[in-house]
């Protein structure tokens, strides 16, 4: 019978070997996790790469159910494979949902690599955006057109088991190259901006409900009667109550002669005796009242919105009367009112712009 001090002898021989054994196989275990990892990665590099982060082309496709043109990215595939995209969609919006969803753009693409065994297919997904651009003076909508744009992701599936993940950003460059080919031979003038078009714009927005910023064509062609209407404030508040022999017309040439030269930092003031200790006060200066306005084109393939090219001038009239109170002179104002001059920029209506140019979005 063995003794205790020769069983753990054995104990010990044989647990040395075993551990010899499990470093071995853990070494063996630890270079197979690491071949996979490089195999994943040398995998990974070649379809995002190759396949993903290389060139592209854009192409378009319409969607027959909607009626729009979908524009999107088509990726420049390596020669090793074969095929290309297989289906391309748009989301569509759901009829009884209040608030609209925001729209996707899917693109499939099934490809092969004879070379390697390798069947690869690439899902792209993006937001679908509207053909256009703006900032704060213009606003452009190309209509029945939408673009796979800025930020898209690639999930990338190969022999239907590994499965990666990328995401690539291209900037708004889909959009701004679409609208430069669509863009570059049109042009328009102010003077297109008609009743016609103002009627179509109307109309898509009673029957769309799209939000829109407030711009007024009527500006275009208004013919401001300020003249007429400074001189019934001068004839109602002055010549029928207080002075007969009040002279208007000179008022009215005074700020004839000198509105133009007024700016947001020069103001043009003149006072009028009226009889007495009243007089009427004359300002006039450049307002901002339409500093934001802009008016409207449409037709069947575009929406413009574009300043409204013109100044406009305040003209404020007080009737003044010296009210003396605690041995200090001062005014008191009655009858105040405001006039405008709208005056359009001495351009050329009919004059052909580029609208390329004339966005710079």
């Amino acid at each position: 019978m063995k003794s205790y001090f020769d069983i753990l002898n054995d104990y010990t021989k044989t647990k040395k070997i075993l551990d010899a054994k499990v470093k071995k196989q853990e070494e063996v275990l630890k270079m197979l996790k690491k071949a996979q990892k490089d195999n994943e990665e040398r995998i990974s590099q070649y379809v995002g790469e190759s396949l993903i982060f290389g060139e592209y082309d854009i192409k378009s496709t319409f969607d027959k159910m909607e009626e729009i043109q979908v524009y999107y990215p088509v990726l420049h595939m390596c020669s090793e494979v074969s095929g290309g995209i297989s289906n391309i969609t748009l989301t569509h919006y759901d009829g009884y949902i209040e608030e609209e969803p925001e729209r996707k753009i899917i693109q499939e693409y099934t490809l092969k690599s004879e070379q390697e065994n390798l069947n690869i297919t690439i899902t792209g997904i993006s937001n679908a955006y509207t053909l256009g651009c703006s900032n704060n003076n213009i606003l452009l909508e190309v209509k029945g057109a939408m673009a796979m744009d800025h930020k898209v992701k690639y999930i990338v599936k190969i022999n239907n088991k590994e499965k990666y993940s990328y995401e690539r950003d291209f900037k708004g460059e889909i959009v701004n190259e679409v609208l430069r080919e669509i863009l570059q031979d049109k042009y328009i003038s102010y003077s297109d901006f008609d009743k016609n078009s103002q009627r179509m714009r109307d109309k898509r927005l009673r029957d769309s409900g799209s939000r829109a910023r407030v711009c007024n064509n009527i500006l275009l062609t208004l013919i401001p009667n300020w003249n007429r209407n400074v001189y019934m404030y001068i004839y109602n508040n002055i010549i029928t109550k207080l002075n007969f022999n009040f002279n208007a017309e000179e008022v009215i040439k005074d700020i004839k002669n000198n509105y133009n030269k007024c700016n947001k930092e020069y103001w043009f003031v003149k006072r009028y005796p009226i009889s007495g200790d009243e007089e009427l006060l004359m300002r006039i200066s450049e307002s901002k009242k339409h500093d934001n306005s802009c008016c409207a084109y449409e037709d069947t393939s575009i929406i413009l919105e574009i300043p409204y090219p013109a100044k406009t001038f305040e003209i404020e009239l007080a009737i003044c009367s010296y009210e003396k109170r605690e041995d200090i002179k001062s005014y008191m104002q009655t009858y105040e009112d405001v006039f405008y001059i709208s005056e359009k920029e001495n351009i050329n209506f009919n004059m052909k712009m580029k609208i390329l140019e004339l966005i710079n979005c």
